[in-house]
């Protein structure tokens, strides 16, 4: 809360008291009272962010002055913390390469200190201040980063401290890896019948970012497959198949890919179908595989072929 008292000392008939607020004469009528020769009146606001820098300035007058009577302008200097933080920067690293982040604390007064989070350990970047256009400071500090350790990622957070309040804004960038071979489910340890319904299930390992999963069938992509993502953990891809004398010894795939320039990791399986002969034909013919006869004379040797 802010109050601002105007006084004005003498006059007769007491002077009425204006408020203005800025260069735009924007007048705010406030209640004013008379003790003796003063005349004051009291200004109250809640002050925000938007109040900074703002010029305020009191008249008075009576029916005797031809013109008001300014004060001297206040300028009003507010203490406030960062609208809001944020990290940019990109979400990947390659293993042994080095990112550059950026960490912006938005209109502060004063300018907000910056300081880096990264796995633990406390650092700060390179940081310099910008006038805002909202009245503060916005504060920018940029930190590069080097992906050299074992983990799947790194933490980093970035505090803006200003106003003795603080805001924190947070990013997990994670270190590119290729995937291992998927794991596949749901086929047959023995045979199958031609007919039966086979539900297969494929699970990437490792992989970062989490990679994309595909079907195959001898090399051609199958339809109708169902992929989802576990958050930044793994995915898997299910396809449902109704089995037919041609899946007999085809090879069904599984690749993972996650389009970072690594090699795609392939799964293969295959497996063995029972199915029945197509026809079946009973025919005579004469001997040594001669040609086909509808009839043979008494006595004659022939050949019964299936």
């Amino acid at each position: 809360l802010v109050n601002i008292t105007c006084q004005a000392l003498g006059g007769n008939p007491s002077p009425t008291v204006f408020w203005y607020k800025g260069s735009n004469s924007s007048r705010q009528d406030i209640p004013y009272q008379k003790k003796g020769d003063i005349t004051s009146s009291v200004l109250s606001f809640i002050a925000s962010s938007g109040d900074h820098g703002s010029m305020f300035t009191c008249q008075t007058w009576n029916n005797v002055t031809q013109i008001s009577i300014p004060s001297i302008p206040i300028y009003l200097n507010i203490s406030f913390s960062p609208d809001r933080v944020e990290i940019e920067g990109p979400d990947f690293v390659e293993l042994g390469q080095s990112v550059s982040l950026t960490c912006e604390a938005e209109n502060s007064n004063p300018p907000a200190r910056i300081y880096w989070w990264i796995d633990g350990e406390t650092t700060q970047g390179n940081a310099r201040q910008e006038l805002s256009p909202e009245g503060g400071y916005k504060t920018i500090s940029i930190k590069e980063i080097f992906a050299g350790r074992t983990d799947d990622k790194i933490q980093v957070s970035c505090t803006a401290s200003a106003d003795d309040r603080e805001k924190k804004a947070t990013k997990v960038i994670r270190i590119k890896r290729p995937p291992e071979k998927p794991l596949i489910s749901g086929f047959p340890r023995h045979t199958v019948r031609e007919g039966d319904i086979l539900a297969l299930e494929c699970t990437s390992q490792k992989g970062s970012p989490v990679p994309g999963l595909e079907w195959r069938k001898d090399g051609t992509r199958l339809l109708d497959q169902l992929y989802s993502k576990v958050e930044d953990t793994f995915a898997t891809s299910k396809i449902t198949i109704q089995v037919r004398r041609q899946d007999n010894q085809a090879e069904y795939s599984c690749q993972a890919n996650n389009g970072v320039n690594f090699v795609p990791a392939v799964q293969r399986e295959n497996f063995t179908v029972y199915f029945p002969p197509l026809s079946s034909q009973l025919y005579m013919a004469r001997l040594d595989s001669g040609p086909k006869i509808q009839s043979a004379t008494a006595g004659e040797s022939v050949e019964l072929h299936c």
